[in-house]
C-alpha cells in the first residue's frame, strides 16, 4: 500500500493506494469511515486494477478548513486524485455518504468518469426526510445550534425515532456514537451543514451518458434496497444489482467481482 497527500483548493487530502493494474478504481467512503474501509476490496480485485481511496474532508487525515463543502470540491479532490495517478480516466465508486457526494460531482467531471458505482448511496434512508435539504433554512440554524448544545436531548429524540421506525437502530447506533465527544459531533454538524448542497435527484444524472451502477446488499438495515431500486428504474443507462449476503458495508468479494466484471466489459466494449 501506497500512501501520500493530494493539495486542493479546500486542503490535503489523504490517500491509499493500492495495486498497479491497468484499471483505476476511486472510491469514497462514507460518513464517520475513511479509505481504509475499502482495503477489503481491493483484496478481491485481480492484478488488473489499482484503486485509491482518499480520506474525504475533516475525516481520517485528511486536512480541511472550509466551513462548507460543495460538488465543486468533490471535483477537485477527484481530478487531484487522477493526476497523483498519472491515469486520464478512472471507475469511480461512492459508499453510503460517498455516493451521495459523487451523485452530485459526476454531472460536472462525466469526461473523466469510465464508469460512476453508487454503493448503498445516503439520501434513500428512512430518516432522510430530516435531512437538512428538506427544511427551512431557520430550522436547519436552529438544529444545528441545539445540536452542539443539547447532546442529551437529541439522543433521547434519535431513540424515540428509532422506536417509531423512523430511524433504523443501526443509524440510531451511528448518531450515538457521533455524538460521544465534541471532535465528532463537530464533523456530524459539518456533514449535516453541508448535505443541502448534495441533493438526491434524478434530474442530476438523467442526461450523464457514463454508465451507472447502484449496488445494495440485500441485508442492508440503513439503506432500503426498494428506494435504490426504484431511482435506479428511472435512469435508462443505470442497472440495478443486489449483493447477496450483504448489509450496509459490502465491500469484499461479492462486490469486487461485479466490478471487475463490468470494468471488462467496458473495456472490451470500448476496444471494439
Amino acid at each position: 500500500m501506497e500512501t501520500g497527500f493530494a493539495d486542493t483548493p479546500g486542503g490535503r487530502i489523504f490517500w491509499r493506494r493500492w495495486g498497479s493494474g491497468q484499471h483505476l478504481l476511486i472510491c469514497l467512503h462514507g460518513f464517520a469511515d475513511t479509505g481504509e474501509r475499502f482495503a477489503p476490496l481491493i483484496e478481491g480485485l485481480s492484478a488488473e486494477f489499482s484503486l485509491i481511496a482518499p480520506d474525504l474532508p475533516r475525516h481520517g487525515q485528511s486536512e480541511w478548513s472550509l466551513p462548507h463543502f460543495h460538488p465543486t470540491h468533490v471535483k477537485a479532490i477527484l481530478l487531484a486524485l487522477l493526476q497523483s495517478a498519472g491515469r486520464p480516466k478512472a471507475h469511480l465508486l461512492g459508499h453510503s455518504w460517498g455516493g451521495r457526494l459523487l451523485m452530485n460531482a459526476l454531472p460536472l467531471m462525466t469526461e473523466y468518469a469510465q464508469s460512476a458505482w453508487f454503493v448503498a448511496p445516503g439520501g434513500f434512508e428512512a430518516g432522510a426526510r430530516w435531512h437538512s435539504a428538506h427544511m427551512p433554512r431557520f430550522v436547519r440554524k436552529g438544529m444545528l445550534q441545539s445540536l452542539e448544545k443539547q447532546r442529551d436531548i437529541w439522543l433521547s429524540l434519535a431513540k424515540k425515532l428509532q422506536h417509531v421506525g423512523v430511524v433504523s437502530p443501526s443509524a440510531f447506533r451511528m448518531f450515538e456514537a457521533n455524538m460521544e465527544t465534541p471532535r465528532r459531533r463537530e464533523r456530524l454538524i459539518w456533514v449535516y451543514r453541508n448535505l443541502t448542497h448534495f441533493p438526491v435527484k434524478t434530474q442530476l444524472l438523467y442526461s450523464v451518458s457514463t454508465p451507472l451502477f447502484f449496488a445494495i446488499g440485500d441485508h442492508d438495515t440503513i439503506v432500503p434496497p426498494k428506494a435504490v431500486q426504484r431511482f435506479c428504474n428511472k435512469l435508462p443507462q443505470a442497472q440495478f444489482i443486489i449483493l447477496k449476503n450483504c448489509n450496509h458495508w459490502p465491500l469484499g468479494r461479492e462486490l469486487a467481482d461485479v466490478v471487475a466484471r463490468e470494468a471488462r466489459r467496458l473495456c472490451d466494449g470500448e476496444t471494439l
